[in-house]
């Protein structure tokens, strides 16, 4: 079966979606000229998605950044859940509209990087807040005390996440080294790292056991803690967490957390379009909830339930959110120093399959 020459477009736009570690875990076979079943079941279960939050996320974004494209092409993009791995994507016609968002689908990419601490202002949340369902909820963290709040429980989880001998293959195969752009990776010049840090987690990732040496010693993650994520979580506008309102979606289900990865796109772009960059740090929010739900994923098992408490205590508690209704958290900017090279998209084709 052959797709249609605007459903290729559409597509094409889809493909620029954000996903985990640049995983893009789409397979996308055709059952007709204007209609797909996609499906995430490629995508590789490991430490930073024992449960589907971040998929589903990344499948709304997919899916949004199609609808831009379809409004403009004259279409409607609509879609059906199958299971909890695979929605059918159908077009309908409609009437033509641009979207100011469209433009920056392509531009849009995670800066890791410190940025401008000018503050946010009101009218600016609310153009941003705009771009969000109404059941959803985003809750601000900008003094300097809560960044350093946010600061250091990222610290705590990076320490974590580096010591922890079932994330050192993940770390090991997903940086891109050389000084080019990636298609299914995460290339070194868009870290946050500095070149002395980035020739050391190269040598120290690039043997196992020499990794785990390296990991027991006291100090070991101590500058990669204050690059990635004090000085970043300190220099920026302010940090967010967004979350469903528990009265309108008492238990979000996988539409909801579909709906909400569109939601998110949409104030992505609009960050963008204004010149601001972004960094979520998803990590602390993942393990939490692992902790939450007594998900195994490490033997550090003390060092986890210490950034959960954490997290709960002096994030979530002040502003009384719900740690099951979050799906995405963050911090932006305007960043003071671009990428040198930046996670791209493999072809298409890559990610096509037969028809049944």
């Amino acid at each position: 079966m052959q797709l249609s020459e605007h459903m290729k477009s559409i597509l094409m736009s889809c493909l620029w979606a954000p996903s985990g570690d640049n995983a893009q875990p789409w397979t996308i076979t055709p059952l007709s000229q204007d209609s797909i079943r996609l499906d995430i079941k490629k995508s590789q279960r490991n430490s930073y998605n024992l449960v589907p939050i971040p998929d589903w996320v990344s499948l709304g974004m997919f899916i949004e950044n199609g609808r831009l494209m379809a409004q403009k092409l004259g279409y409607d993009l609509a879609y059906e859940i199958v299971d909890l791995e695979t929605v059918i994507v159908h077009l309908d016609a409609a009437e033509t509209q641009n979207s100011d968002l469209l433009a920056y689908v392509e531009q849009r990419s995670v800066n890791r990087y410190i940025y401008k601490t000018n503050a946010l202002d009101d009218e600016f949340k609310g153009a941003l807040t705009a771009q969000l369902d109404d059941d959803i909820e985003i809750h601000w963290y900008e003094s300097f005390k809560e960044k350093l709040t946010v600061a250091r429980l990222m610290m705590r989880a990076t320490d974590l996440r580096l010591r922890m001998d079932e994330t050192y293959p993940i770390h090991r195969d997903l940086i891109e080294w050389s000084d080019a752009d990636s298609m299914d990776k995460i290339p070194m010049g868009s870290l946050g790292l500095s070149a002395p840090s980035l020739s050391m987690m190269k040598w120290v990732l690039s043997d196992e056991a020499r990794s785990r040496a390296m990991m027991k010693l006291p100090a070991a993650t101590l500058m990669t803690q204050i690059e990635l994520d004090l000085l970043p979580g300190l220099m920026c506008s302010g940090h967010y967490v967004m979350a469903f309102d528990p009265q309108k979606v008492p238990k979000p289900e996988m539409a909801d957390y579909i709906r909400a990865g569109q939601s998110m796109q949409r104030f992505w772009l609009r960050l963008t379009q204004q010149g601001y960059a972004m960094q979520p740090w998803y990590i602390v929010f993942m393990f939490s909830l692992y902790c939450q739900r007594n998900i195994p994923f490490t033997q550090r098992q003390k060092q986890a339930t210490g950034i959960h408490e954490h997290f709960m205590g002096k994030v979530l508690a002040p502003k009384n959110i719900s740690l099951e209704h979050i799906f995405f958290t963050g911090r932006v900017g305007i960043a003071r120093r671009a990428n040198i090279t930046r996670s791209i998209r493999k072809p298409l084709a890559s990610f096509m399959a037969q028809s049944d």
